[in-house]
């Protein structure tokens, strides 16, 4: 309780009640305000804008909705891309240096980075890309990944909080197939 009231005094956040809800099967902290006095229901704490989500309230990366006080994914196990790719072609080349990844990545960003090489994608409005995500569970990519071979899964188009549960379901997948 210590930390929570910490975590309010420095936010400036008095008299919003910091809660633990459960996402998917992942635990986070949620700030949830009183829900009859104003039009969201509770606020997403997936990254540092805190955003206010309702039934049809998205915050600013537009994936995530608040339904019956849980946070949710609006497309859940959706990629803009999948490719195999050297590990060095990417910025994360002393990992296992000379192996192939599988790099992947979604739609929407909460950044506005002016340097973004990817901001065609990060930029648009998820639920418009829709029709051309791919649809992968975090089992067939795994499966793909090793079928191709590759010793790892890189996510590297657009930020990853945007799309946690995905990713979180995806590292536990890898994980347990022994791909890092």
């Amino acid at each position: 309780h210590a930390a929570a009231e910490r975590l309010q005094a420095a936010q400036g956040l008095r008299g919003v009640v910091l809660d633990e809800q459960r996402v998917g099967e992942v635990a986070v902290g949620v700030l949830c305000g009183p829900v009859a006095q104003q039009e969201f229901s509770m606020r997403c704490s997936y990254c540092e804008w805190r955003c206010e989500l309702g039934p049809e309230r998205y915050g600013r990366c537009r994936m995530y909705f608040a339904e019956e006080d849980t946070v949710k994914e609006r497309f859940p196990d959706s990629w803009c891309t999948y490719e195999v790719l050297r590990i060095e072609s990417i910025p994360f080349y002393h990992v296992r240096p000379g192996s192939r990844c599988l790099s992947i990545g979604t739609s929407s960003c909460n950044f506005s980075c002016k340097y973004c090489s990817n901001a065609f994608i990060a930029k648009q409005d998820p639920l418009q890309m829709q029709e051309k995500m791919f649809s992968f569970t975090s089992q067939r990519l795994v499966a793909m990944a090793l079928k191709l071979g590759c010793t790892s899964i890189v996510f590297n188009v657009n930020e990853p909080a945007v799309s946690l549960p995905s990713l979180q379901a995806l590292a536990r997948e890898a994980k347990a197939a022994g791909l890092a």
